[in-house]
Formats: structure tokens, sequence, C-alpha cells
């Protein structure tokens, strides 16, 4: 919303929009890139898959699913660590010469 409580024009936004991310360092960015952002964030922190679809607009939500699931905190630990538990056996369990605990990230 402008000043006076209208909606920018589209030039309007475009100004302020690239004044904003060239401050903040971004410059390029584009607006389209926060829907990545948004899903990735929310993913990240546990939101159920649907919720974040039907919030992007998917029709459906295993498109979503298939774009995101590396963000997926669980999906990714277990990956990780079947993956490095395989190579290096006792690594991630604290057992084995390396004794090391945490999570493969």
């Amino acid at each position: 919303m402008g000043e006076t409580g209208n909606p920018w024009d589209c030039n309007s936004f475009k100004k302020r929009w690239n004044a904003f991310v060239r401050k903040a360092g971004f410059a390029g960015t584009r607006p389209y890139a926060l829907r990545h952002t948004f899903a990735i964030i929310n993913l990240a922190r546990g939101e159920n898959i649907k919720t974040v679809s039907v919030l992007l607009g998917h029709a459906d939500a295993s498109y979503t699913l298939d774009l995101y699931v590396g963000f997926i905190p669980a999906t990714t630990r277990g990956l990780a660590n079947r993956y490095v538990g395989r190579l290096v056996p006792g690594l991630v369990d604290g057992g084995g010469k390396h004794g090391l605990k945490e999570d493969f990230r």
C-alpha cells in the first residue's frame, strides 16, 4: 500500500522493491523468490506439507513435496544419517572410534 492507502502501481512497487533489495545486499532478487523462501522456512520449521501447498496455490501437495522435500528436516536428517552411517559405521550413533553423537544435516 502506498502512503495514501491505495495500492502501488507496478512501476512504484518495482522502484521501491529494487531500492530495498539493493540496500539489503540482494540486488537482482525478484519478488517471486520470496515464495520459495516462504516455503523453505515453513517446511524447515515443521509446517504440514499440505498447508504449505495450499498457501502456495499448488494444485497437489505431491508437487510441493517434489520441489521442497530436501528442506523437510526429518527427511534430510534421516537420509544423511543413513548414508553416513553406512560409510562410517558407528559415526552417527556415537559408537566406534569416532564417537560423534550429532546428526549430519
